[in-house]
């Protein structure tokens, strides 16, 4: 039987979200993974810089308190997958790679969202 502790008793717990800002947050991310599939044909393979140019894109100090998750996620979309290689592309004939389908995508988000510890038995039944 699971006891529920009192919410004055919680307050050691900090989810680093409120539930209605992980909602807008998951579902900006979901509109962001159906885009990134559906444009992956059209996608190139390789993103057209070198390697020193992808690496001025993140050449930044780390920073010293968290940031927005909004900023964070444009972030990704204005340098994270333009500089990626697009494993998943049709026209991807290099190594023998799976790419990530759609549904991998969710069940990903789910095993995460519970984060067990496969090391053993008891934590991860």
């Amino acid at each position: 039987m699971t006891t529920r502790l009192d919410p004055a008793e919680q307050a050691w717990f900090d989810a680093d979200l409120e539930s209605e800002a992980f909602r807008e947050l998951g579902y900006r991310v979901i509109d962001m993974i159906a885009a990134y599939h559906q444009e992956l044909p059209e996608l190139p393979v390789y993103p057209p810089l070198t390697g020193s140019e992808v690496a001025a894109l993140f050449d930044e100090s780390l920073p010293v308190a968290g940031q927005d998750p909004g900023r964070i996620l444009d972030e990704w979309e204005q340098k994270v997958l333009p500089t990626a290689t697009h494993l998943g592309s049709p026209r991807y004939f290099g190594f023998v790679n799976g790419s990530g389908s759609m549904m991998a995508v969710l069940a990903e988000a789910l095993a995460s969202a519970v984060n067990m510890n496969p090391g053993a038995w008891k934590p991860a039944p």
